[in-house]
């Protein structure tokens, strides 16, 4: 884990997820750039928070509408860049069609 953490400016959290990801193979969730690159450049499958419940449109488990009410959730507790959730919207709009 340290050796993640020397590798780029990640938390322990992060080292840690990643640590699991590449044990298990599976997929893990990132929010973090330095740790998403981090993955990139570990072959190490990631998406960030917003790509769940993009996700969950896009298989049918949410209704778009759940996913805006979901959007506008998250953006109270995280910074999302206003340009990423019309991006999102624009997308499951899309797939509603």
């Amino acid at each position: 884990m340290n050796n993640l953490m020397q590798r780029a400016p990640i938390g322990q959290g992060e080292a840690e997820a990643l640590i699991i990801a590449r044990e298990k193979g599976i997929p893990v969730v990132l929010d973090d750039a330095e740790a998403r690159a981090l993955a990139r450049a570990l072959g190490i499958e990631h998406m960030g928070t917003l790509m769940i419940p993009y996700e969950a449109v896009i298989k049918g488990l949410i209704r778009y509408e759940e996913l805006v009410s979901i959007l506008s959730d998250l953006s109270k507790v995280l910074w999302i860049s206003p340009a990423v959730i019309v991006e999102i919207l624009r997308k499951a709009e899309e797939v509603r069609k």
